[in-house]
């Protein structure tokens, strides 16, 4: 319940931690433990922020003093996205918390913003390609850290950058095919 003193205090340079059946330090028990992650995150551009958590079992993010993701339950890995405006220059308090009742602990936060430099080139990239074809295909869809066995997705939405993919194809060439993948295989001779 997050109460009482902290029995670590460290800095993580990321949250992006997998412990399975361990603990996150030897001086912590294997279960019911918890952890807070404080910071702040200073925008480098405005637009549309793309807050992701995975967590097996509980967790809340709160973002500029707001609880935006509040699931505080015991569940298998599950991840879970919101959007959020930010302005250029302006900082943001981020806090992450989280707790692991029993068995596999998994927690992971990460931010983005819905096109990175290097997404936009891919971008026009895959616009002129469309444009210079006869038919366009597009293959979106899912991937581990949205669904798998033993846990599911939490909406229907496509992950960042994909509606935007669909969109600049489609209006770039009218005979655009969209193939939505749940699980790629791909099989080796």
């Amino acid at each position: 319940d997050l109460s009482g003193a902290p029995s670590l205090v460290r800095i993580d340079p990321r949250i992006d931690f997998r412990w399975k059946m361990e603990s996150p330090d030897p001086s912590l028990p294997q279960d019911a433990f918890s952890a807070r992650w404080a910071g702040i995150y200073r925008a480098n551009v405005s637009g549309n922020l793309d807050i992701a958590v995975r967590s097996d079992d509980g967790m809340r993010v709160y973002f500029d003093g707001k609880l935006m993701i509040d699931d505080w339950k015991d569940h298998g890995p599950l991840t879970q996205r919101i959007p959020v405006d930010v302005v250029a220059g302006r900082d943001y308090e981020v806090r992450v918390e989280y707790f692991d009742r029993r068995l596999e602990a998994e927690v992971r936060f990460g931010m983005t913003t819905e096109l990175r430099s290097h997404d936009r080139a891919k971008l026009s990239e895959a616009v002129e390609l469309a444009k210079a074809s006869d038919v366009a295909l597009v293959f979106v869809g899912s991937n581990e850290f949205l669904e798998g066995e033993n846990y599911d997705r939490v909406s229907l939405s496509l992950p960042p950058g994909q509606d935007a993919l669909i969109e600049a194809v489609a209006a770039a060439n009218p005979n655009t095919v969209v193939v939505e993948l749940n699980e790629l295989v791909i099989a080796r001779e």
